[in-house]
């Protein structure tokens, strides 16, 4: 019997209310294939900077790879920049939400609400 998670039946689930999570990994522990690749992968890390340098300094090369190249060193030298959000936050009496959130409390006030 599937439960409805109240703690009548869950017998599929195996969740018991008010009991706290366990198992599972622990947190900032990476998993065994992420460590595997992250470990193969560093064994490229000195060739692949070894190609961008080579294209981002051959003039052969079209300026958009030269440039695409070098912006990849500098990332993986000096970390990406921060990027920059711009946000624009209006007065709540001016939205133009606020009338509508007017309107549908008085209606669910008025349908649901005390008379």
């Amino acid at each position: 019997m599937i439960g409805t998670g109240n703690g009548e039946s869950s017998k599929v689930t195996q969740f018991k209310p008010g009991r706290a999570k366990t198992g599972g990994r622990k947190a900032g522990t990476t998993n065994k294939i992420s460590a595997s690749v992250k470990e193969r992968a560093s064994l490229y890390v000195d060739d692949a900077l070894n190609a961008l340098v080579e294209i981002a300094t051959d003039p052969q090369q079209p300026a958009e790879a030269r440039v695409a190249a070098g912006k990849e060193i500098l990332d993986r030298a000096d970390g990406r920049p921060a990027q920059r959000i711009e946000t624009t936050i209006t007065d709540a009496t001016e939205s133009k939400y606020d009338d509508l959130a007017t309107k549908i409390r008085e209606e669910f006030m008025g349908k649901y609400g005390k008379d």
